[in-house]
Protein backbone atom coordinates (compact mmCIF):
# COMPACT_ATOMS: atom_id res chain seq x y z
CA UNK A 1 0.00 0.00 0.00
CA UNK A 2 1.59 3.26 -1.14
CA UNK A 3 1.25 6.53 0.70
CA UNK A 4 -0.03 9.45 -1.34
CA UNK A 5 2.85 11.21 -3.08
CA UNK A 6 0.84 14.38 -3.77
CA UNK A 7 0.07 15.33 -0.17
CA UNK A 8 1.42 18.15 1.90
CA UNK A 9 2.33 17.76 5.57
CA UNK A 10 -0.15 20.43 6.69
CA UNK A 11 -3.41 18.73 5.65
CA UNK A 12 -6.39 19.04 7.97
CA UNK A 13 -7.81 15.59 8.73
CA UNK A 14 -11.43 15.32 9.80
CA UNK A 15 -12.02 13.11 12.82
CA UNK A 16 -13.33 9.55 12.80
CA UNK A 17 -16.77 10.78 13.86
CA UNK A 18 -17.22 12.77 10.62
CA UNK A 19 -18.74 10.53 7.95
CA UNK A 20 -16.98 10.93 4.58
CA UNK A 21 -18.92 10.89 1.29
CA UNK A 22 -19.44 7.65 -0.65
CA UNK A 23 -17.80 7.01 -4.06
CA UNK A 24 -15.54 10.05 -3.79
CA UNK A 25 -11.71 10.03 -3.73
CA UNK A 26 -10.45 10.54 -0.18
CA UNK A 27 -7.20 10.46 1.74
CA UNK A 28 -7.40 8.46 4.96
CA UNK A 29 -4.86 7.99 7.72
CA UNK A 30 -4.08 4.26 7.84
CA UNK A 31 -1.03 2.55 9.29
CA UNK A 32 0.80 5.84 9.82
CA UNK A 33 0.39 6.92 6.18
CA UNK A 34 -2.15 8.79 4.10
CA UNK A 35 -3.66 6.47 1.51
CA UNK A 36 -5.94 7.20 -1.43
CA UNK A 37 -9.33 5.46 -1.14
CA UNK A 38 -13.02 5.75 -1.82
CA UNK A 39 -15.75 4.81 0.63
CA UNK A 40 -17.82 1.99 -0.86
CA UNK A 41 -21.26 2.44 0.69
CA UNK A 42 -23.45 3.72 3.46
CA UNK A 43 -23.51 2.19 6.94
CA UNK A 44 -26.62 1.17 8.87
CA UNK A 45 -25.41 2.52 12.20
CA UNK A 46 -23.30 5.64 12.64
CA UNK A 47 -20.96 3.74 14.99
CA UNK A 48 -20.16 0.91 12.53
CA UNK A 49 -16.83 0.57 10.75
CA UNK A 50 -16.74 1.81 7.17
CA UNK A 51 -15.39 0.01 4.11
CA UNK A 52 -12.91 1.78 1.84
CA UNK A 53 -11.47 0.59 -1.47
CA UNK A 54 -7.88 1.55 -2.22
CA UNK A 55 -7.36 3.63 -5.37
CA UNK A 56 -4.29 3.68 -7.61
CA UNK A 57 -2.02 6.52 -6.57
CA UNK A 58 -1.85 8.13 -10.02
CA UNK A 59 -3.88 10.51 -12.18
CA UNK A 60 -6.70 8.10 -13.09
CA UNK A 61 -7.29 6.89 -9.49
CA UNK A 62 -8.68 3.50 -10.54
CA UNK A 63 -9.98 1.11 -7.85
CA UNK A 64 -7.53 -1.66 -6.93
CA UNK A 65 -9.99 -4.17 -5.46
CA UNK A 66 -8.17 -4.03 -2.10
CA UNK A 67 -10.26 -3.02 0.92
CA UNK A 68 -9.58 -1.54 4.34
CA UNK A 69 -12.10 -1.16 7.16
CA UNK A 70 -12.49 1.13 10.11
CA UNK A 71 -13.31 4.58 11.38
CA UNK A 72 -10.49 6.65 9.93
CA UNK A 73 -9.42 10.28 9.91
CA UNK A 74 -9.86 11.66 6.40
CA UNK A 75 -9.65 14.59 4.01
CA UNK A 76 -10.09 15.31 0.30
CA UNK A 77 -7.04 14.86 -1.97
Amino acid sequence: MDACQHCSDDLYLRGESHLPPVACPLLVEFGGSLVLVQRTGIIENRNNAMEYELLDNNKDRQPTGKMIYGRLRWTYP
